[in-house]
């Protein structure tokens, strides 16, 4: 609803009294502040329009718009690096291909035969490195078994060759003891049973265990039907090789006496020419299974090592490249995109490495660039949220900040930045396509507004007198001395007041209301119907908050503004 209010054509001759003169003279001097006086003057009539709004609670936003054209986030153009002929192409321009998924098949067969060539050429140089690594390994001999080291055959700085017997080793403390039992007896003796051991050499008799049973029988020297028999048993100390012994198992005593010998021996041999650097044992040594023995020397067999390590790598390497040119024979797509575009189709010939064959892109996500002014790009930050709509899409999408170019371009005294933005949920939108972008600056949500009509720069809200009441809000001395949330008495507006308020974040609709009202307040904005006005009382107000709108009003030399620029017009007082 609006409120008119008639004013008088003319007004009575003001007498200009000193106090009046000086307060013109203020209001020239502190204009270029903002704040000036104005006056009513007489002149034509004119309307006062009152127009009501009622303050709510919603949103607020700041924004910076810009445009732009798509193109896929993510765009891949498969080339050929090889040459040779097309054999198949199982896909069609707008396609949607799965990554990994096979699109060209070219002719093959000389690269295959390249790989299985190479191949057995990998084998043999394996086979050399093998033969030429055991030949280094070689150079060390250690201990086969743990024992004693019973002679040694060589010593420092002799030459040795394959074969040379180095020393012997024998473990003398696992015995075996190998007699006869008669046939008759072998069903009462089983594996593990336990067996006393008498040494015929020293009298002794140990405990010993049945390891082996022979399966024959035969008759002795002494005409006896006799099966062999072995016994373990360890070595108690003093026993030597081909010493004799006798033995009985579950009370049944053996036929005859038997002969000892000891579970394991070696000897070691040269398995690879050298010289001996070191030799670490002596005779009648005990040696551990793995002990370092002896360390040959052999520069040749050194050099044949490593050039066969060498020699074995550029093979692998050689193979390895042949498989990944082999692979090239075969292009598959590089991401779940679609085919833009086909340059190649079965049967053609591809006669130089690097043609292109077709274009694929992820069209599940699209990116463009938008410029911003500079004035504005200290408000932009990658991970900002963007608003986009399409004139080809009736549908409105979100896309977010993803870079920023520093690196501006200046035309015409103004420096525009590039800033990308990227879209990850983009259906119906094509490559192409143009598209408008509002970046949201600043943004507050559930909070107090009134219309940017309705406030003035020096955050003043235009109340009835109904309203003020209601308030039960302290009366200030002046407008310049009024506090948030106290009002004061206009004289230029017969029956309203003045509410000082703490406004916030304002943008070209809506003012922020922080503190000083509260929802559901009437406020009203002030225009008139001609744009004409006459002199009045002086007052002193700022300027409307956005000068702009054409809907706030203020007193900056225009008189109280709206939509047709206020009252007394663009020239203030007339």
């Amino acid at each position: 609803m609006n409120l008119k209010v008639q004013l008088p054509k003319k007004l009575p001759n003001i007498h200009f009294t000193k106090k009046r003169a000086a307060i013109l003279c203020c209001a020239v001097l502190i204009g270029a502040s903002g704040v000036v006086y104005a006056l009513k003057v007489s002149g034509s009539s004119n309307e006062v329009i009152y127009t009501p709004y009622t303050l709510d609670t919603g949103s607020i936003t700041t924004s910076i718009s810009g445009s732009g054209t798509l193109t896929a986030a993510k765009t891949y153009t498969l080339t050929a690096n090889v040459k040779g002929e097309v054999l198949s192409d199982d896909f069609e321009i707008g396609d949607s291909v799965s990554e990994g998924q096979v699109l060209y098949e070219l002719d093959n067969s000389d690269a295959v035969e390249e790989l299985n060539n190479t191949s057995l050429s990998l084998k043999q140089q394996q086979l050399t490195t093998q033969q030429a690594q055991t030949a280094l390994t070689n150079l060390t001999i250690t201990a086969p078994l743990s024992g004693l080291v019973s002679e040694v055959y060589v010593k420092v700085g002799e030459s040795v060759n394959i074969g040379t017997k180095i020393a012997e080793i024998v473990n003398n403390e696992d015995c075996t003891l190998r007699l006869q039992f008669n046939a008759s007896d072998i069903d009462s003796i089983k594996i593990n049973d336990t067996a006393s051991v008498y040494l015929l050499s020293s009298g002794e008799t140990v405990s010993g265990t049945v390891s082996k049973i022979n399966s024959g029988a035969y008759y002795n020297s002494a005409n006896a039907y006799v099966s062999d028999v072995e016994i373990s048993f360890t070595n108690p100390g003093g026993i030597t090789e081909l010493d004799s012994a006798a033995a009985i198992v579950n009370g049944i005593a053996g036929n005859n006496e038997g002969s000892i010998s000891f579970n394991s021996s070696a000897t070691l041999t040269a398995k690879t020419s050298g010289e001996i650097t070191a030799l670490n044992i002596d005779t009648n040594d005990y040696v551990n299974q793995g002990d370092l023995l002896v360390q040959l020397e052999n520069d040749s067999t050194v050099l044949q090592g490593e050039s066969a390590a060498l020699s074995l790598s550029n093979a692998e390497q050689s193979y390895k490249n042949k498989e990944e040119k082999l692979a090239e024979y075969t292009i598959t797509a590089p991401c779940n995109g679609t085919v833009l575009s086909k340059n190649i189709q079965a049967g053609d010939t591809i006669n130089e490495a690097g043609t292109t064959m077709a274009i694929v892109a992820d069209l599940s996500s699209m990116k463009f660039t938008m410029s911003i002014d500079e004035l504005d790009i200290k408000n932009v930050s990658v991970g900002q949220k963007v608003t986009v709509t399409a004139d080809a899409v009736n549908k409105v999408y979100t896309g977010e900040i993803t870079a920023i170019v520093l690196n501006g371009t200046t035309a015409n005294g103004v420096t525009v930045y590039p800033v990308t933005v990227t879209l990850e949920e983009c259906d119906e939108l094509l490559p192409g396509m143009n598209v408008t972008a509002q970046i949201i600056t600043q943004e507050a949500n559930d909070t107090l507004r009134a219309p940017i009509s309705c406030v003035s720069r020096n955050d003043m809200l235009l109340i009835d007198e109904a309203s003020a009441k209601s308030l039960n809000a302290e009366t200030a001395e002046s407008i310049q001395s009024a506090e948030v949330g106290q009002i004061i008495k206009s004289d230029d507006y017969k029956g309203y007041y003045f509410l000082k308020v703490e406004s916030g974040l304002s943008n070209s609709s809506y003012t922020a209301i922080l503190d000083g009202a509260k929802e559901g307040l009437t406020v009203y904005a002030v225009s008139n119907a001609s744009g004409n006005t006459s002199n009045s009382e002086p007052n002193m107000m700022n300027i409307g908050k956005d000068s702009s709108s054409g809907g706030a009003f203020s007193f900056d030399g225009g008189g109280m503004g709206g939509p047709q620029g206020g009252m007394g017009g663009p020239g203030g007082m007339q």
